[in-house]
């Protein structure tokens, strides 16, 4: 048993059930900005309900499984951005590498979420051939990371 976790330690690792990153848009006094986000990393992914699938990203509801969930919360509009839908189930990992543009007001908070769910424990990084997966240009590249994250950065700021 790894921590909470019941698998195998062959097939997971330890996770916290959440580890979060908080910031704030310190902009013009009033503004409201879109917001282009890069998502790189390697997850398992989740399904979510309640809101709707936006291309690569679950905009609003909840989640809807206990695999791993990835989420950005802004807290003006308030919003919850899922980084992670689809494959729920799979006993393998994802590379994610997509941008996506989000709604943020100035003084706004912006949350990135991540963790196990609710059961302490992760898949390893390795995709469906059971290869390890390495995100270009995400350290530690070119070695792939032992586990699961996600790297999120503002790529453009802009007034709408």
């Amino acid at each position: 048993m790894v921590g909470g976790c019941v698998y195998s330690p062959d097939d997971v690792c330890h996770m916290d059930l959440t580890v979060e990153d908080q910031t704030m848009l310190d902009g013009d006094p009033g503004e409201v900005y879109d917001v282009t986000i890069r998502v790189r990393g390697v997850v398992e992914m989740s399904s979510y309900i309640g809101g709707v699938l936006d291309g690569d990203v679950y905009v609003g509801g909840m989640l809807d499984s206990y695999w791993s969930p990835f989420s950005l919360v802004v807290s003006d509009p308030q919003q919850t951005y899922w980084l992670n839908p689809g494959g729920d189930g799979d006993l393998f990992t994802y590379g994610v590498d997509y941008s996506h543009t989000v709604t943020i007001a100035d003084g706004a908070s912006v949350t990135l979420r991540g963790g196990s769910g609710d059961d302490s424990c992760g898949l390893f990084n390795h995709d469906r051939a059971d290869a390890p997966i390495v995100v270009g240009g995400v350290p530690p590249a070119p070695l792939p990371f032992d586990g699961q994250f996600l790297q999120v950065d503002a790529e453009a700021i802009v007034i709408p």
